[in-house]
């Protein structure tokens, strides 16, 4: 049975039943839903929420990294030790692909004319103290131009040389350590044995380290790490160390093969 509309139905009253409801429609079909969640903005709420994080974290704990190439090489009979190569690229140069993604800005500490590392394109920072004082005055060069010429920056982070295949994860593993136990310093650790040139070091250490230098009676980094305030991060060293480094000629023999496991 079809329904027919009453006599006084006009063409005034069906564009107005139209409109009502074309409008109820569209209101239906954007009219939330409480008793269901919506997935699309749960999906922005969260990317915002993210993106959020993720710019205080930059602005509150930016790092910046330092490689310290400022050593003698003595055991390698001298010279920089940094450019030997290494199945077809120079230690630096795999130093420098594993460092530069995990730091806002990375510098090179190294003495001498800088011109022989201008292939890397990375700023050439010196030892401020003379005498060639050893890995600890290259971490206080590169606190002293971080204090002066990114005074944002909170943290440092150390990276050897001559050690190329250390952790794609480091930065991450030792700030997440240091701010969970609100230390100062981190350092990285693999096969129970302490790797203090690759650390984290706050911004406030800066005097302490100055101090040290000027007195005279430089330890060694490791001795001096161990009288302060620090946490150690143990990484995983199964198929190989990360922390292999090279001191001679034979350790750059023996790194060949390692090139291979290295992800």
């Amino acid at each position: 049975m079809v329904l027919g509309r009453s006599k006084g139905y006009t063409r005034r009253h069906k564009q107005k039943d139209y409109r009502a409801t074309r409008q109820d429609m569209l209101f239906a079909n954007h009219r939330p839903n409480l008793a269901q969640p919506n997935p699309l903005s749960d999906f922005f709420t969260n990317c915002f929420s993210n993106l959020l994080h993720v710019i205080f974290m930059s602005k509150s704990q930016s790092v910046v990294g330092i490689i310290l190439a400022g050593g003698l090489a003595k055991r390698m009979g001298g010279g920089d030790k940094c450019l030997l190569p290494l199945a077809g690229k120079t230690l630096l140069q795999r130093t420098v692909e594993r460092a530069l993604p995990q730091v806002e800005k990375l510098l090179l500490n190294a003495n001498g004319n800088s011109l022989r590392f201008a292939r890397n394109r990375l700023p050439v920072v010196p030892d401020l103290l003379p005498g060639n004082l050893g890995p600890l005055a290259g971490i206080h060069a590169g606190l002293s131009w971080m204090s002066k010429d990114n005074p944002n920056a909170e943290w440092l982070v150390s990276f050897a040389s001559d050690t190329p295949f250390f952790p794609l994860d480091l930065v991450t593993q030792l700030l997440a350590a240091a701010t969970t136990h609100h230390s100062q310093l981190a350092i990285a650790n693999s096969r129970l044995r302490s790797h203090p040139v690759f650390a984290l070091w706050h911004v406030s250490l800066l005097n302490k380290i100055e101090q040290q230098l000027t007195t005279g009676d430089v330890p060694r980094l490791q001795e001096w790490i161990k009288q302060q305030k620090m946490v150690e991060v143990s990484f995983a060293a199964d198929a190989y160390d990360p922390f292999f480094n090279i001191n001679t000629p034979q350790d750059l023999y023996a790194a060949e093969p390692l090139v291979a496991l290295v992800k």
